[in-house]
């Protein structure tokens, strides 16, 4: 049995790094994407307290108990939705739902008209206007916004 593990896990190797080289590999490799919510309901921890407190050991359990269910050659979950964060910035584009899924409401940052805008300076567009539509706690007041231009707002 450890054979075999063992030659799966060297093919899996292969066809990723030829993917990687551009050499055409042996077959198509497989990535499975699962939900991190997911996966820490299937390792049987609570969802809601998992997302805000966890540790290094707690991560690998969960990946651990991950590869009952991933059949594919390699797998992807992170903890990069942070919901304390996320509540920190008041943001608009994630928040959690009283079950402890982070939810996406439909949001719109930018509008049709201001693609000009975006183009002519992309760095103070997007640092003025789209960020702070995603987070509220990145809204630049007037008088903040004076004093990083070196100007007097009155």
């Amino acid at each position: 049995m450890d054979k075999d593990i063992e030659v799966l896990r060297q093919e899996r190797e292969q066809v990723a790094k030829d993917v990687r080289r551009g050499i055409i590999p042996k077959r198509v490799p497989v990535r499975d994407s699962l939900s991190l919510e997911l996966l820490i309901e299937y390792s049987g921890k609570d969802l809601l307290t998992t997302q805000y407190h966890y540790n290094y050991e707690e991560c690998v359990e969960i990946m651990e108990k991950a590869q009952e269910i991933v059949r594919g050659d390699n797998f992807g979950a992170a903890f990069a939705r942070n919901p304390v964060a996320a509540m920190l910035i008041k943001g608009k584009t994630n928040f959690m739902s009283k079950s402890g899924f982070i939810q996406h409401p439909e949001t719109c940052v930018m509008e049709e008209d201001e693609y000009d805008e975006l183009i002519a300076d992309p760095e103070t567009f997007i640092g003025k206007k789209i960020i702070p539509r995603k987070a509220e706690m990145y809204s630049v007041s007037p008088m903040t916004l004076s004093r990083l231009n070196g100007s007097s707002p009155i």
